[in-house]
Parts: C-alpha cells; sequence; structure tokens
C-alpha cells in the first residue's frame, strides 16, 4: 500500500526544548507491505506468521525530507496455540504463545542536549514473548493465566533526566519500547448467558 498525504499536521520533535506544530509543506507518504501465512501442522494446533515493511518520511521545515520518528521499520509476528480435545462437559486445556520482533526506530535529534541526555540516531531492536494458558471448565466457566514480556526487555534510559523533572532536559516522549519488564496476569470468565448444552 503507499498513502500520499497532502495535508498533514506535522508534530517536530527535533528540537529538544519544544514540540513544534505546522501544516505539512513539501512531501509525506508512507509505504507498507505485509506478508501472513498460516498453517495447521497438526490437529487443534495453529502456526501463524507475518511480517510487515513500513517506510513512512515526511519533510520537516528545517531538516528536510526524514524517517517519521518512532516507527519501526520492521516487524515480524510468530504465534502457535493449540488446544486439546474438548470433552462431553466442552472442558479442554488452551495454550497460545506470541513472540515478536520489533525492528529499530529512528529518533529524534537530541545532539543539543548535554552529553549524557543524548541518544543515538537509532533506538535498539528488541523481541517480545507473551504466553497464555487457559482451562476451560464448561462454556459458561473457564480461568487462565498469562504473562506478557516474558524476556524481560525495558528501554534504557526511557525518560531523560528522570531524576530532576524541572531540568530543561526532562523529556518523556521518547519511549520506543517497553518501560515495564515481565509481568503475570490472571483471571477468569464467566458467561452464564451462554448454553450450558
Amino acid at each position: 500500500y503507499r498513502t500520499d498525504f497532502e495535508e498533514q499536521v506535522i508534530t517536530d520533535l527535533e528540537n529538544p526544548r519544544e514540540v513544534r506544530f505546522y501544516n505539512l509543506d513539501g512531501r509525506s507518504f508512507s509505504n507498507s507491505a505485509q506478508a501472513e501465512f498460516s498453517w495447521s501442522p497438526a490437529r487443534r494446533t495453529e502456526v501463524r506468521l507475518a511480517y510487515r515493511w513500513l517506510e513512512v518520511k515526511a519533510d520537516y521545515e528545517d531538516e528536510g525530507t526524514l524517517d517519521v520518528p518512532l516507527v519501526s521499520t520492521h516487524r515480524a509476528f510468530a504465534n502457535v496455540g493449540y488446544e486439546t480435545k474438548a470433552n462431553k462437559k466442552k472442558a479442554q486445556w488452551k495454550f497460545d504463545a506470541t513472540f515478536q520482533w520489533i525492528g529499530d526506530q529512528r529518533l529524534p535529534n537530541t545532539a543539543a542536549n548535554d552529553p549524557e541526555f543524548q541518544l543515538e540516531s537509532r533506538s535498539d531492536d528488541y523481541f517480545l514473548l507473551n504466553a497464555q494458558i487457559t482451562r476451560v471448565f464448561s462454556k459458561q466457566f473457564e480461568v487462565y493465566l498469562g504473562g506478557e514480556n516474558l524476556l524481560n526487555f525495558q528501554q534504557p534510559n526511557a525518560i531523560l533526566s528522570a531524576e530532576n523533572p524541572d531540568s530543561q532536559f526532562f523529556d518523556a516522549s521518547l519511549v520506543w519500547g517497553p518501560v515495564f519488564g515481565a509481568m503475570a496476569y490472571g483471571g477468569l470468565r464467566w458467561m452464564p448467558w451462554q448454553d450450558k448444552k
């Protein structure tokens, strides 16, 4: 897909002391391509793979044509799901795991900051792993347990000058990855309106 923008409000973060908003004067476009593959290698097992390429550029008043910041050009995704055979009461187990690769992203220019508050021109790429186990007891009731960011990736230095929020270098707008580590969750689903049969 290709999208050409004729009118657009540009959010310009290239000066770390200010955020500027102005109307597009020049080019802005997005090119994207995505490929997906699904496969069932065994009964009640599903494998899904996907890759997305995204090129997003815009003309900035002082810098010319740049990649739009904080947008990953490359992303890949793999999901595996398996469920056991349901018994007469519709009870079964379900397992699901998702693995993602998020490619690097252009970061706004921080060269005007003091050296300790400057960032590289691009972020790191990183991987995410999420998984969930569900126990279905019937059509009406199930319990689940899962985890997010199981590889425990966290963006380093997510907030510049975090220890001094009154500083001119304080900046919480440059978040490109997870700021929390691995997390576990659990819950239940109760659907009394479902037919018991």
